[in-house]
């Protein structure tokens, strides 16, 4: 069989320009019998890792490639380049890290070494030439490459279906004879078959932000994964051209993609530093210290640990704070002794090898909690400590949801906006929009429906494709040398990112490391004033009585890891009453323990409920649970114990009974059964107790993280019980763009005794702050206005505080425009200076001009207008109604202020009632809150997360359900029984700006928006 290799191929790593997924890509290139193909993105590598261990994994030789983008006068031009070996490969790495960094120019391709050069696309320098006439001087930019490269470029021709291409091609073959350069064949593939290009078209115009015009992207259908009988036929007159992708394949050899990464800890005796650093001990911990140094040394990461502990002082001196550990690395008496964590991992009996032992192969994992406002700033210390181009944060990608999908595709389709929400309020919950076709009957009903049909299948299609670039929420990697010439990477004027994603880093063996910004240290640093270190933290008394009388009083709202409703639940019941106690109800308070019911057994036993009998002798080992198995670590100690296991089989008995893998249980099995009978076990009795483990295993958690996280709930337990005001107003600041979680905390403030005071022009700062006993709200928490000009305002009262509205307009003229204005009379912000808010919204432009020096006021009375000369008179000015003001402040301050209407307490109490909700997604479930209770919720309609609504609720069967939409911040619904009554309701209409109303009667929606009716069928 004729063989052709593709050698000019985007995959979905081509974000927004390709819909071709690798694993896919290499399925369809098996059953067209290819046994080689290229990979060669836009201006990234991002994809190469994942290319190459597929291709590999299909018996299929990966060629490594790029389209590179090179600077031309002001535009970019697309260069074709393909790696020959390992050292090509490397040269193509550094070239992308130029391009992402400050460009690429001719001279440093000609700096490219070990690879093969292709003319590119249309958009190819010499094309482009061609294209525009300029024949003589793609000639010699021609030259110049053979020239340099000589036998390893090629003339790259393309018959894609434009007729563009036709003319182009002539010159192009023209050009190769004089010039005795070697024509190639690539087919610019974007999708993988023909059919995919409708779906392909509308992905392009997506990401474009645009309406699809129902075309094929790029003018042709021909972009697709040809067969080798299908090119040979499309270039039957050029067959040399189609050979000689096999000549380019032939010269490209296979080599693996592992670069050599060292931490920049750089010694030839890293272990002795180690051991220096420790210094000395107390005896009954040398034998426990010896034990993991020896293992610490023999698996050559003694460089890991004094790297970490060399990041959290650098850290500590920085003032930046960090958390006190987390995961199993706590469990590690070396990594307390080196400061990595603050836990005394022998006072709490945690065991090492479920951090590290003999069988892990792996790099030890330590995770470092990093206050998260500082967190940037400890990644910039550390580039400029180790060096720029040492260190790259992990670089990620963000893919197409089933609800993005549904959302940009109906968009791109021109759906209507509501029957949009509507699908993507349907696929909320489900893993696919498979899974809801599957397993929701009303959408699948809906999906077959002319509107919607083709949304959903282009939607199908598209899911789960890459859809941009991000960076891994904690991942940085570090190295003794430049990086950039050793991995891709993106540059984002600061720090550069890894164009492979952590999957991909692990896989190449490259050590990551995790710096997690963590809230809550954000928190507890300001509560402490802004200065707290890590041995402040450890000071703080964790048996402190207020702590417990907190937790068993289920008031967790801020208390960290405690804070849903159904911790909160579980914490009132378990009733906490010592340390060990937080330390179990942080591991049970998982889906796992609470639905099967341990949970629930646990706080029985807890609270004096008969235990079953030990018949297995583990009182030592489960004694602090009640005879229950809460800890992975108790499985360990149980194997090791009961069964004669060594420490590293104990933790691969703990991985594997908790994947319950039929196969490696039975090896397993056998094993624990003949290590408990040669302790003097029964056969019986190792086997019941064996079912037992089984049991229990996969509910166990992690002891050591648990730990770790149980002082961080103690600590802010102990914060917000003897500093309520402090503690809570960190956490509304943490929060100033959540309305929910702000009206939860009010509500919190309120139950503590402390009110929460309205913006003040005077008072307010950028933030929340303590005012005496109360708490004072913030700028950045009135929408519209965020924290730099919260800031200004703040920065100009230095001077002195603003007399009047007009004060404010003289001083602030330059930083504040018309509408930030508009938004801080209605919110209350000048009520202490100027409490007519409408005076100042209907009088606005004339209060500005007057500020100004009143020139406009002065032309007109000069020439006659016939508009308003003077500003009114402020006495008897009518001003809003109160209610008028709650709803035009509603827009802006959304619950932080007393809403009249009820709350679902009420609405439970009396049968039914008006309540002011919100909305929020929480693990794939919709649910309402009105700031103090939240609840399951369904509407016919989707709603809008964080919009402020208020609606009509009534208790049906134990259930509180929304009966009537009343309104939200820019619509107002109102229910009739006859079309005639809307005529009475647009009579008494005198604005419609920025509002809509929204008539239902039966089943159709009439909607009155900017005066003009739409009619929606509902």
């Amino acid at each position: 069989m004729d063989k052709f290799v593709h050698l000019h191929l985007h995959t979905e790593y081509s974000a927004g320009d390709s819909i071709v997924r690798i694993n896919e890509l290499m399925d369809e290139a098996k059953a067209l019998g290819m046994d080689a193909l290229a990979i060669t993105d836009h201006g990234t590598m991002g994809g190469v890792h994942k290319f190459w261990s597929a291709a590999r994994e299909h018996g299929i030789k990966p060629i490594i490639g790029c389209e590179l983008y090179v600077k031309d006068d002001k535009t970019r031009t697309h260069l074709t380049v393909l790696a020959k070996n390992k050292n090509g490969y490397l040269s193509l790495v550094k070239a992308v890290n130029l391009a992402n960094s400050r460009g690429l120019e001719d001279r440093d391709i000609f700096e490219l070494k070990d690879v093969i050069v292709l003319s590119g696309c249309m958009s190819g320098k010499i094309p482009r030439l061609i294209l525009g006439n300029e024949i003589e001087k793609a000639r010699e930019v021609a030259r110049a490459y053979k020239e340099r490269f000589g036998e390893d470029f090629y003339i790259e021709l393309m018959r894609t279906g434009l007729k563009e291409q036709i003319a182009l091609n002539e010159t192009l073959v023209d050009i190769a004879k004089s010039l005795n350069i070697k024509t190639v064949a690539t087919n610019d593939v974007h999708f993988l078959k023909k059919e995919d290009a409708l779906t392909h078209g509308l992905f392009v115009s997506m990401n474009r932000n645009m309406k699809w015009d129902g075309n094929v992207a790029y003018g042709s259908d021909h972009y697709y994964l040809k067969s080798a009988g299908e090119m040979r036929k499309l270039f039957e007159d050029l067959p040399q051209s189609v050979e000689n992708t096999n000549e380019i394949s032939e010269k490209c050899e296979e080599y693996d993609l592992f670069v050599d990464i060292k931490l920049p800890f750089s010694s030839d005796r890293d272990c002795e530093t180690l051991k220096e650093k420790i210094g000395n001990v107390s005896d009954d911990r040398k034998k426990r210290l010896d034990r993991e140094l020896k293992l610490i040394e023999s698996k050559n990461f003694c460089r890991y640990f004094l790297t970490v502990s060399e990041i959290i002082d650098y850290a500590q001196k920085a003032g930046i704070l960090i958390g006190p550990g987390r995961g199993s690395s706590v469990s590690s008496l070396v990594a307390y002794l080196l400061g990595i964590t603050t836990i005394d991992p022998l006072k709490h009996d945690l065991i090492f090898e479920r951090f590290l032992n003999e069988s892990r192969t792996e790099d030890p994992d330590i995770d470092i909690d990093v206050e998260d406002n500082a967190r940037d700033d400890l990644i910039l210390g550390l580039a400029q400590k180790y060096g720029t181009n040492n260190l790259a944060q992990v670089g990620s990608y963000g893919t197409l949801g089933s609800k993005a999908v549904i959302r940009f595709t109906g968009k791109s389709l021109g759906v209507n906006e509501r029957v949009i929400e509507d699908l993507a309020w349907r696929v909320s919950g489900y893993d696919s929009i498979g899974k809801a076709i599957v397993e929701n009957q009303e959408f699948r009903r809906i999906s077959k429906s002319d509107e919607v049909k083709a949304l959903v299948s282009y939607a199908l299609k598209l899911e789960g494709l890459i859809h941009h670039k991000t960076i891994h929420a904690a991942g940085i990697v570090l190295s003794d040398g430049d990086l950039t010439n050793l991995i891709p990477m993106t540059f984002d004027g600061k720090r550069w990112i890894t164009e492979f994603d952590m999957e991909s880093l692990a896989d190449l063996g490259i050590t990551k490391i995790d710096l997690l910004g963590l809230k809550t240290l954000t928190n507890i640093k300001e509560t402490l004033g802004g200065k707290a270190k890590r041995e402040d933290l450890m000071n703080i008394p964790i048996d402190d009585e207020r702590i417990y009388e907190i937790l068993k009083s289920g008031n967790t709202s801020g208390i960290f890891q405690l804070e849903s409703a159904s911790a909160s639940a579980l914490t009132k019941k378990l009733a906490p009453e010592n340390f060990n106690d937080i330390i179990a109800l942080l591991s049970l308070n998982r889906p796992g323990p609470i639905y099967s019911g341990i949970a629930d057994e646990y706080i029985r036993r807890r609270h004096g409920g008969a235990v079953m009998k030990d018949e297995f002798g583990l009182d030592k080992i489960l004694g602090e649970t009640y005879g229950m198995i809460i800890y992975q670590e108790q499985i360990m100690k149980i194997a090791m114990e009961i069964a004669n296991f060594s420490e590293s089989q104990a933790d691969l008995f703990r991985k594997a009974i908790s994947k319950k893998d039929p196969a490696i249980m039975r090896d397993l099995k056998e094993k624990f059964v003949n290590g408990a009978i040669s302790k003097g076990y029964s056969e019986n009795m190792a086997l019941k107790l064996f079912d037992s483990i089984s049991n229990f295993a996969s509910y166990g958690f992690n002891k050591s993280h648990s730990v770790a996280y149980a002082y961080i709930t103690a600590w802010t337990a102990y914060l917000k019980a003897t500093m309520p005001a402090n503690f809570m107003v960190s956490l509304m600041n943490s929060n100033i763009s959540d309305p929910a979680k702000l009206s939860i905390y009010k509500k919190e403030l309120e139950r503590l005794h402390v009110k929460v005071l309205p913006p003040d022009i005077n008072e307010s700062r950028a933030l929340f702050y303590s005012e005496g006993k109360n708490v004072r709200t913030g700028f950045a928490a009135i929408k519209g206005i965020g924290i730099n000009l919260g800031r200004m305002i703040e920065e100009e009262r230095i001077r002195g505080k603003f007399e009047n509205f007009l004060d404010f307009l003289s001083r602030m003229k330059k930083k504040v425009n018309s509408k930030s204005l508009e938004i801080l009379i209605l919110s209350g912000a000048f009520d202490s200076t100027d409490p007519n808010r409408k005076y100042l919204i209907d009088n606005m432009e004339g209060l500005i001009d007057l500020s100004e020096g009143g020139l406009k006021m002065i032309q007109q009375q000069l020439f006659g207008s016939e508009e308003r000369k003077a500003l009114p008179p402020i006495e008897n000015y009518p001003d809003y109604s109160p209610s008028e003001k709650i709803k035009l402040q509603r827009q802006y301050v959304d619950l932080l202020f007393d809403l009249e209407g009820d709350d679902f307490e009420k609405v439970m109490e009396r049968g039914h009632g008006r309540v002011a909700f919100q909305i929020f997604e929480r693990d794939g479930l919709i649910f309402a809150t009105d700031g103090k209770n939240e609840l399951p919720f369904s509407y016919e309609r989707p709603l809008r997360e964080g919009e402020m609504y208020e609606g009509e609720f009534v208790v049906k069967n134990g259930n509180v359900i929304l009966s009537r939409l009343i309104s939200s911040s820019n619509e107002t619904y109102i229910y009739l029984k006859d079309p005639s009554e809307i005529d009475s309701y647009i009579s008494r209409i005198s604005d419609m700006k920025d509002h809509r109303l929204i008539f239902k009667i039966s089943n159709f929606y009439i909607i009155l928006e900017d005066k003009t009716f739409k009619e929606e069928e509902g």
